[in-house]
């Protein structure tokens, strides 16, 4: 059984319809990145789900039930739309011990105890416990609401586009948020941040445009078969020209799959010129220009963290994996 499910889903706006006929679904432990442009209805989705916005026609089920009606308290959704302030409490454990579930009965102090110290564990906070929250530094007070999101037990985290930016210098964007809710076994849906998040993150992506679901699938069925143009540009990819392990004659040169090139020095391998990288996640995109002839080619190649050392105009090198692919590509 799916932990929610969309069923058709549609809220009607002033001038339009901000979500239209929407469905999908996400299972436990799952994570699924929304991805599209600016008033596509990734929020919108999210603010249906939380019920913080009524719809106007379908159904949000959670376990099976419906919860299309009910209040936003009653459906165990933690969301991380926004940063919370956090200055209303002396300490961080105060401050998530605030956040726990009213308890039943007579409260024991050592549970409570318990149960914060386990979630500022999780977190990362723990040497933090003592700490007043207004003076943590911007990552820290990160994890902090997202342990007071955590506090109820919810079934499901919600994230906003504006919430979790991590450390650049040690994990992409909100990496650290995908591996805590991997260690909880959550249910995880994502408004992405950019394309390269979604590709890195997510075990499933969901394009929408003008309200509608356009494609939805694991990040590498998506790049390598986009429904339509608007997909591919989402992705930062033109439409696929071969299929992979095939190189086929393109308009604009020649498409090679990530296991077909490896980069390697000047001088070492075929002389190309860069044109343009783009990070796809765990692979690069590479826009290259061979010097022995002026022809062009897209080819991916692992993401071995090189792609701000490749400015346009960059001369590498290039070794060709497989014989067959060698015919007719690098002469005339």
């Amino acid at each position: 059984m799916s932990l929610l499910r969309l069923d058709a889903i549609t809220r009607q706006g002033i001038a339009r319809r901000v979500l239209d006929r929407v469905s999908l679904e996400l299972r436990q432990g799952e994570c699924l990145a929304l991805l599209g442009q600016a008033g596509s209805g990734r929020a919108a989705v999210l603010r249906a789900i939380s019920g913080i916005e009524e719809i106007d026609e379908g159904r949000i089920l959670m376990d099976g039930m419906d919860v299309t009606r009910l209040p936003p308290a009653r459906r165990r959704i933690g969301h991380l739309f926004q940063h919370d302030p956090l200055y209303g409490h002396p300490t961080v454990f105060a401050s998530v011990a605030a956040a726990l579930p009213p308890p039943e009965g007579m409260v024991n102090a050592t549970d409570i105890a318990e149960r914060v110290q386990r979630l500022l564990a999780l977190v990362g906070l723990t040497d933090d416990a003592g700490s007043m929250p207004a003076m943590l530094p911007t990552l820290k007070r990160r994890r902090l609401t997202l342990a007071r999101v955590l506090a109820p037990e919810p079934r499901l985290l919600l994230v906003g586009e504006g919430f979790g930016i991590g450390d650049p210098a040690r994990q992409p964007p909100r990496r650290w948020l995908r591996d805590i809710q991997q260690r909880t076994g959550l249910g995880m849906l994502l408004v992405a941040q950019n394309a390269e998040e979604a590709l890195e993150i997510a075990d499933r992506i969901a394009v929408l445009e003008k309200g509608r679901i356009a494609q939805i699938g694991a990040p590498e069925d998506l790049r390598r078969r986009p429904a339509s143009d608007y997909v591919a540009r989402l992705l930062g990819e033109r439409l696929p020209t071969a299929s992979p392990g095939q190189v086929e004659a393109a308009r604009n040169g020649v498409w090679l799959p990530a296991d077909a090139l490896e980069v390697v020095a000047p001088g070492i391998g075929m002389p190309a010129r860069v044109l343009g990288a783009t990070m796809l996640g765990a692979t690069m995109r590479l826009d290259l220009e061979l010097l022995a002839n002026g022809r062009q080619l897209e080819a991916e190649v692992p993401n071995m963290g090189i792609g701000s050392a490749l400015p346009p105009g960059t001369i590498i090198g290039l070794r060709v994996r497989g014989a067959g692919l060698r015919n007719g590509m690098w002469a005339n």
